[in-house]
């Protein structure tokens, strides 16, 4: 059997340790595949095992994997920086608001939760949330941009990334993250945020803009009905 493990930025390092004892021993970087001959090695052949991810300036990450089957497995990892604080600023009222403040970081965990059980669909969902109630947490941005990553929907990726710099433009993986899609796709992540924050916006029914003019056009309709109002007059 063979344990993938990947995670968001990537070189974050691999432990393992048994459950009930023992010393944590590095057994990669990732990307990184452990075959079960590093299994062996590090006395985890047969389970139960703790996997550990670690990365400076990230939280550790942490899973227990109850057994040890001779199936292969994949874990993926959507780190977040030790200081979330610097993607909170720009929260209406700030850290005054504290009852606010508790329900985003509440929100948060929340997504880290469904994230490590890879129930992405749900960790969108309160994204939305966030993204709705809170437009300005940059961590928000940062974790949809690792999940839509995992799930290969890498433009998307890039858009949640660029909206994360927006907000907080010391993120460093965000950038990486950014940077990276940027020149794998030949897109321009800012262009991105521009046509994601359009989009955001309520386009009118009955009524279009003339680009040149920035005049309103009438509802075509209603411009027939009148043109056939006319003709029964003559």
């Amino acid at each position: 059997m063979s344990l993938t493990v990947n995670s968001v930025p990537e070189k974050a390092k691999v432990f393992m340790r048994p459950v009930g004892g023992g010393e944590l021993v590095e057994v990669g970087v990732t990307p990184s595949v452990i075959t079960s001959e590093k299994l062996k090695s590090a006395g985890a052949e047969s389970g139960p095992i703790f996997i550990e991810i670690q990365k400076d300036e990230f939280k550790t990450e942490k899973v227990l994997i109850t057994e040890v089957a001779a199936t292969d497995m994949k874990l993926n990892f959507a780190l977040q920086l030790v200081d979330e604080n610097k993607g909170l600023s720009g929260l209406g009222k700030g850290t005054e608001d504290v009852q606010s403040l508790n329900m985003a970081i509440d929100r948060l965990f929340e997504v880290r939760k469904y994230i490590s059980l890879e129930s992405y669909d749900q960790a969108i969902n309160h994204l939305k949330i966030l993204e709705d109630k809170w437009p300005y947490i940059s961590a928000t941005y940062e974790l949809k941009g690792g999940i839509l990553f995992l799930k290969k929907k890498y433009k998307d990726a890039l858009a949640a990334y660029s909206m994360s710099l927006k907000f907080n433009p010391n993120s460093v993986p965000s950038k990486q993250m950014r940077d990276s899609l940027e020149k794998q796709l030949g897109l321009d992540g800012d262009q991105l945020v521009r046509e994601y924050e359009t989009s955001r916006i309520p386009a009118s029914k009955n009524m279009k803009t003339n680009k040149k003019s920035g005049k309103a056009k009438p509802n075509v309709k209603n411009k027939k009905r009148r043109v056939i109002r006319s003709k029964k007059r003559k």
